[in-house]
């Protein structure tokens, strides 16, 4: 590049997975807006030209990019009662990452989501220009956990981790835990939470409480995500049209397999609805899981789609559909309940984490009590048995899209964060 950047985006992946996802939609804002900017990824899936892998292009950084996820992980596999969920470690610095940023010599380094092993918590420290860190987990503050399950250790240190099964003090959590509170040495960091439940739980932490704290939301190319037509969507998706009146969307990645995502609670509900309503002419579609080798009856017919990677694919899913359901137990703010909102869809959730940010009760969706599978069923019928009430929902939920979720408008507020940040190392 000829002209030095403005700001460097962050984050070990650029296009697989929700938080990717939303970190290159900002960085292709940022440029549609007349921002110099550039991304720089510890692993490359897509083609665009402005994101940099680390490593360039060499075969040895390819490997190293394999190698190290693999690496990060043996610390946690020390402790065979551990339970399912993602962890991180960054224990290991990232090779010549450092270097690389200072090479380009952007005015700011926006980071992102950098699990996985990719960057160290020192190497935040020792990065030569004011940095803005959106948290799109819990993980910058916690042991390595990037959702803790409700156990609030991280508000004193953690250590005793129930989600390893530890009941050791100085466990890797801790040593981790220590690890970052020597690292996050920084005047010049500003930390956004996409979801105000996010914001109150950074500020609550040992880590991160006293830094300044801002919340912007995720935004979306909204001409990307927008209403299409539903007869069509379920064509192009090969459900059957004749079959089924209505139609239920979920998913996640890892959708059946993560406990998090609420697959659980989802049987639950859905057994409920089918119990209470047998003639209820309903399809379930499910995406970012194939089909489980033992799949649960639902009570109701279901289609699985697999993995779904780009835009349009998940636009024509959530058009196709009557509505989502996101019965996540832990969850910032969802993209996919954001996409499907911005598709004219309404949503059915509980009320946790970011979802009351997206979902307005009874106006564009339906919250239910959190973790309450009977309430969840009571919302998919309250949505589900109203065909007016759908379309009222719908529009409403385009409505707060438009307003508050397009990406132009977000962008505008990362440039006004920017610059104060900017602005504070020249008063």
């Amino acid at each position: 590049m000829t002209q030095s950047i403005e700001v460097l985006s962050v984050s070990t992946v650029d296009i697989h997975g929700g938080a990717a996802r939303a970190a290159y939609r900002l960085h292709s804002g940022l440029l549609d807006s007349g921002v110099r900017a550039s991304m720089m990824v510890h692993r490359k899936y897509g083609d665009d030209g402005t994101v940099l892998p680390t490593h360039g292009r060499s075969h040895l950084g390819s490997i190293w990019g394999t190698i190290k996820p693999l690496l990060d992980a043996v610390p946690v596999r020390l402790y065979p009662r551990r339970r399912a969920g993602f962890w991180s470690c960054n224990l290991w610095p990232e090779i010549g990452f450092n270097r690389a940023v200072l090479k380009l010599g952007p005015k700011l380094v926006h980071l992102h989501w950098i699990g996985e092993g990719f960057l160290s918590p020192s190497q935040i420290g020792a990065l030569h220009c004011p940095v803005v860190w959106t948290l799109h987990d819990m993980w910058a503050f916690t042991g390595g956990c990037h959702y803790d399950n409700g156990c609030g250790h991280y508000r004193q240190r953690c250590g005793h981790c129930p989600q390893l099964g530890s009941s050791q003090g100085w466990d890797i959590s801790r040593f981790a835990w220590q690890f970052k509170h020597r690292a996050y040495r920084r005047e010049k960091l500003l930390l956004v939470c996409p979801s105000r439940w996010l914001a109150r739980c950074a500020g609550e932490s040992a880590l991160l409480a006293g830094y300044r704290i801002e919340v912007i939301p995720n935004g979306l190319n909204l001409q990307q995500f927008k209403p299409l037509d539903q007869a069509a969507c379920r064509k192009a998706l090969g459900l059957p049209l004749e079959q089924h009146a209505l139609w239920l969307a979920f998913g996640a990645m890892s959708a059946t397999s993560d406990p998090r995502k609420g697959f659980t609670a989802l049987s639950e509900a859905l057994q409920r609805l089918a119990s209470r309503q047998p003639d209820l002419d309903l399809g379930v579609m499910i995406f970012g899981a194939a089909r489980p080798a033992q799949a649960p009856d639902f009570g109701f017919d279901t289609h699985y789609l697999g993995r779904l990677h780009d835009d349009i694919s998940m636009a024509t899913v959530y058009s196709a559909a009557d509505a989502v359901v996101a019965p996540s137990t832990q969850e910032n703010l969802s993209n996919v309940v954001l996409e499907a909102l911005a598709c004219g869809t309404p949503v059915v959730a509980f009320d946790i984490g970011g979802m009351p940010d997206l979902i307005d009760h009874q106006i564009n969706g339906y919250l239910a009590r959190a973790n309450d599978a009977t309430d969840l069923a009571e919302g998919l019928a309250w949505v589900l048995n109203h065909p007016g009430r759908r379309s009222v929902l719908a529009a409403a939920a385009r409505d707060k899209t438009e307003k508050e979720f397009d990406i132009r408008t977000i962008v505008g507020r990362y440039r006004a964060a920017y610059e104060s940040l900017l602005d504070q190392g020249n008063g």
